[in-house]
């Protein structure tokens, strides 16, 4: 965001608490507006997250590792997501469903107890809009790099196990190597 549209941003929110504040009639819907803000707040609190990863991706050389570890993280957020457990089934059943790069890309940005802590608001904005926001900053050409590669093709299950999430995940990795073979 440009810092003129940050602050025509800001000269609207002004304005908008002011007319609300000076609303003389009963229809206000200030439910609604609340309900607004508070999306709002839920994006807002994402970005600041996934922004930084995005500053990080962009800066650090790919023929170094990230620093501390965020590559680490990915391979810990991956065997997470498809690892079998009730306490966390909804949400690892939500981020199975995302895009290879936005997942990769929500394992840079956060770690498994910020993703447990997350609000539920914050994290139906996340799940929803992070493929997208990693298409539209044309991220994955940067998700590509030997440390985060590293940590995907570790093998997380034991083979003889049964049930759906290790062939889940073989899909995930065959479809991150056919991705990383098309750039």
């Amino acid at each position: 965001m440009s810092a003129t549209s940050a602050s025509e941003n800001k000269r609207k929110l002004d304005e908008i608490k002011n007319d609300c504040w000076h609303h003389g009639d009963f229809d206000l819907d200030i439910d609604s507006v609340l309900q607004r803000l508070s999306q709002l707040q839920s994006q807002l609190e994402v970005q600041k997250a996934i922004q930084k990863t995005e500053k990080l991706l962009l800066q650090a050389p790919s023929d170094k590792a990230l620093p501390n570890q965020q590559a680490t993280r990915v391979k810990h957020f991956i065997k997470f997501v498809f690892e079998k457990t009730d306490r966390w089934k909804e949400r690892q059943t939500q981020l199975r469903k995302l895009e290879c790069d936005a997942l990769k890309f929500c394992g840079l940005s956060y770690t498994i107890k910020e993703i447990h802590e997350l609000p539920l608001a914050q994290f139906d904005f996340l799940v929803a809009n992070i493929s997208d926001y990693v298409r539209r900053q044309k991220l994955s050409e940067h998700l590509y790099r030997d440390d985060i590669d590293r940590g995907i093709q570790a093998k997380f299950f034991d083979p003889e196990e049964e049930g759906g999430t290790q062939e889940i995940f073989e899909a995930f990795v065959r479809l991150h190597r056919s991705e990383q073979f098309d750039d």
